[in-house]
């Protein structure tokens, strides 16, 4: 008994350390796409598509298999911040209302985790 005890506190302490290390990984492979690629002002939408994309099935293109299980597009934010042009400066990625499910209790991380990269793609008018 004492052993499925232990193997049960292990379990609830380890698998959210393990999604939260998932989800920080496909942020920033989000946020470093991001920063390097094309930024349409008139098609922002796109921009953002393809960078939750990124995030959610590490390829902009989209489709397949979600890297974290139960994660979607929903869950991921794109922000940026622009210059008085329009130019975009930074872009923030992150994740919002994901649920953990762990053995004994679940969890929302909200807001995190989080990266901020400066924009350094090409800005297209």
């Amino acid at each position: 008994m004492l052993l499925w005890t232990m193997l049960a506190g292990v379990f609830q302490f380890g698998y959210p350390l393990y999604v939260y290390d998932a989800l920080n990984s496909a942020v920033a492979d989000g946020a470093a796409f991001a920063s390097r690629a094309d930024f349409d002002a008139s098609s922002a939408g796109t921009f953002s598509a393809q960078v939750k994309n990124m995030v959610v099935y590490g390829s902009p293109t989209g489709g397949g298999q979600a890297l974290v299980s139960r994660l979607t597009a929903a869950n991921v934010s794109v922000t940026w911040t622009v210059d008085a042009a329009g130019v975009p400066q930074t872009v923030t990625v992150r994740i919002v209302d994901f649920p953990v499910y762990a053995v004994f209790k679940s969890f929302t991380l909200a807001n995190k985790p989080a990266c901020t990269v400066r924009f350094g793609g090409r800005f297209l008018s």
